[in-house]
């Protein structure tokens, strides 16, 4: 199957078209519903949870960095409602005791996700959650002189608009000598993390996956609809009522700008990123498909035997 680009659907579109307060009200407004339907359309987590949960479950098994009797210390930066973690720590469980920290700026959402995690875990487990800002400089004040095995961010460096050596410079600070970091994004979103890596020397490997979107099936009048005069979500469902599909494709088309309001794009750009993604699926039988990878970063004080075993397990798993 080919592999696609996002950015040949909205390339566009230039940067300076997206008003950051327009940005920020979508991701407050319609985000849960948009990640819910890009879940639902898409192979993305089950791919992302089969192949991280094979690194960690490996790095445990295969590595002395947790010792017998040591719970295998977990920061998750952007930890949402635990959805992900609660999965990832569910594969960990028969491995190892866990002590978990997620962070994250909603205490909301962070609330949402306690029961999830807990139920994901042994009655000994140890979690915790702290709200904090992680794109501004001082995000880890509260975490003090703790260092962590794993330490993961999946899909939240969007979030990240600036500093990221700044940022791969404080988990490094944050990571056991035998730890190792995980970003999960897609290529496009990498190329600050890996430039940043570069910059500071610190080594990193990456494994790559494939991730199929098949969106729902509409008419040609919600393209139609869409390219010329959505109007607010609420209009736009309401006119399309009877097909609660063409809702979840407008949210998808959002989500994927990335997150941004169709009407608050200008009537040429939103036509043709429209357009893009109509003739797309009309041309690959309805599928989208791309490759993501998992950027795996170890800190530079990291022994020889934790760099032998990634250097091994990278030449295994690193496959097209």
């Amino acid at each position: 199957m080919r592999l696609d680009d996002h950015n040949s659907l909205r390339g566009h579109i230039r940067p300076e078209a997206f008003d950051p307060r327009q940005r920020q009200a979508w991701r407050e407004s319609r985000y849960q519903e948009a990640l819910s339907a890009h879940h639902a359309y898409s192979t993305d987590r089950p791919a992302l949870l089969r192949v991280m949960s094979d690194l960690l479950r490996a790095f445990v098994r295969d590595t002395e960095a947790i010792r017998p009797g040591q719970r295998a210390r977990i920061l998750d930066v952007g930890s949402g409602t635990g959805e992900v973690s609660g999965q990832l720590l569910a594969a960990l469980t028969p491995l190892a005791g866990i002590e978990y920290c997620g962070i994250d700026k909603d205490r909301a959402v962070l609330e949402s996700g306690h029961a999830r995690l807990r139920a994901a875990t042994n009655p000994d487990a140890v979690i915790s959650l702290a709200a904090a800002d992680f794109s501004r400089a001082d995000w880890d004040e509260g975490l003090g002189d703790r260092h962590f095995h794993m330490i993961w961010l999946v899909h939240s460096g969007y979030y990240l608009e600036q500093g990221h050596a700044e940022f791969l410079t404080t988990l490094e600070r944050l990571a056991d000598p035998d730890g190792f970091m995980v970003l999960i994004h897609n290529p496009e979103g990498h190329a600050p993390f890996r430039h940043a890596a570069e910059q500071l020397d610190l080594p990193f490997q990456a494994i790559r996956y494939e991730r199929r979107i098949v969106p729902p099936t509409v008419s040609a009048e919600v393209f139609e609809t869409l390219a010329t005069d959505p109007g607010s979500l609420d209009e736009f469902s309401e006119c399309f009522a009877a097909w609660p599909e063409a809702r979840a494709l407008r949210l998808m088309l959002e989500f994927y700008l990335p997150e941004y309001p169709l009407e608050a794009l200008s009537g040429p750009d939103r036509a043709a990123y429209v357009g893009h993604w109509r003739q797309h699926l009309a041309s690959a039988s309805g599928r989208f498909a791309n490759q993501h990878e998992m950027l795996v970063m170890w800190p530079r004080r990291h022994g020889q035997r934790a760099r032998a075993w990634m250097q091994s397990y990278f030449k295994e798993h690193d496959k097209p």
